[in-house]
């Protein structure tokens, strides 16, 4: 029979903790956006735009795009980030076949959103998307771009989204993930700074 009533026995146990926490602190998780590609910090920083047009999605992937899950996931998360999206049916008021005019709902900036491809070949067997996105946040004023960012990756949801009902649901939380990751790239706006005029 091994006795493990030793001194050594407690050193060798707070040593191999150690070690442990360790590790787990030298493999951190990766910070929610990292994978952004995204350009123009500066001048966003400087306008501050408060109100905010979402404009119809470019979709240039295909049928299969739920461009208006989407699009409602892109305006909900700018309240996130602090600014103040536009109701999505008065900015489709004011958009004519051509597109979405900027300035035309008198917002400070659009968020301009292009779908350049959205494979969902295996989402019904493997919960997996995968998305290239770019977004641009334009002066309403001059159309100048003031901040944009895509992304180029896959998401797999694994099991996370078997709790969801329906297919519409489960659809809904893939783009909210998705685009929750691209605009946690997108600087914040700031409230205590005047917003653009």
């Amino acid at each position: 029979m091994i006795s493990f009533r030793t001194h050594a026995f407690p050193a060798a146990v707070a040593a191999a903790f150690c070690l442990g926490f360790a590790a787990c602190q030298s493999t951190a998780p990766v910070p929610h956006g990292k994978g952004v590609e995204q350009h123009g910090l500066a001048k966003l920083i400087e306008k501050n735009p408060v109100d905010v047009a979402v404009a119809p999605i470019q979709n240039l992937a295909g049928k299969d795009v739920p461009v208006k899950e989407l699009r409602e996931c892109f305006q909900k998360g700018l309240v996130t980030r602090r600014y103040s999206p536009l109701a999505i049916a008065y900015v489709d008021r004011n958009t004519t076949e051509a597109g979405y005019k900027p300035g035309s709902s008198k917002e400070q900036a659009v968020l301009e959103i292009k779908v350049e491809s959205f494979d969902t070949s295996v989402w019904k067997t493997r919960n997996a998307i995968t998305a290239r996105i770019q977004v641009r946040m334009v002066d309403a004023e001059n159309g100048e771009e003031l901040w944009s960012g895509r992304i180029d990756q896959r998401y797999e949801f694994g099991t996370s989204l078997e709790a969801l009902p329906t297919e519409t649901s489960r659809m809904h939380k893939a783009c909210d993930t998705i685009t929750n990751e691209l605009l946690a790239a997108l600087p914040a706006r700031n409230p205590e700074v005047p917003g653009a005029h």
